[in-house]
This record gives C-alpha cells, structure tokens and sequence, in this order.
C-alpha cells in the first residue's frame, strides 16, 4: 500500500444521516452504519484497508423548512460531507459499502 492510499483510509469519511425524531427507517439506516462501522474496525485490525472510517453526523431535518422540504419524503438519505451524491432509502449494507469506498474525499 502507498503512503497516499494509508493517509486517503486512515481520513475519516464524514458521512451526513438525514433523519427526524421517530423515524424507524432512519434507525434502520443508522444500524447499517453502525454495522458498517463495526466491519470496518474488523478488517482494520485485519490490515484489509478495504473500508474506510467513518464520522457519523445526524441532521435533524426538522428544524429547517428547507430540509424537510428536500428531505421530508425521502429520510433516511445518506450523504458524505465532500459531495452532492446521496445514497437514499433503501439500501443494503453492500449498497453502503459501495457508497462509502468510493474515493472522493479530498
């Protein structure tokens, strides 16, 4: 592995969860992440650098007219801080993999 490909998978992927209070599919999609998470920490300690870590930052989209109305009908959507691509409900833990290992991070 190179030095770049290291620092790139030791920087964590800040990764956005668009939820609202009582939303079942949101604690859905945040049990995929934490899922995610725990595989990550495995195949870490595996030196199978595969999978990134990642920040996890819950947007509560009730408290801005303007979320609700991008996100109302759509929670729970996923999103890396560094790009507009969102992964949206539903999804698998292989669709987040897919999403989370692409190399966009700056």
């Amino acid at each position: 592995m190179t030095s770049a490909t290291a620092k790139r998978l030791k920087t964590p992927v800040k990764v956005l969860l668009y939820t609202t209070l009582g939303c079942h599919l949101c604690e859905d999609a945040m049990d995929l992440l934490k899922q995610y998470r725990t595989r990550q920490e495995t195949e870490l300690e595996a030196e199978n650098t595969g999978i990134k870590e990642i920040e996890i930052e819950e947007i509560e989209i009730s408290e801005s007219e303007s979320l609700v109305e991008s996100y109302g009908l759509r929670i729970p959507v996923i999103r890396k801080l560094h790009t507009s691509e969102e992964l949206g409900w539903p999804f698998t833990l292989d669709d987040l993999t897919r999403y989370l290992s692409t190399s966009d991070v700056p």
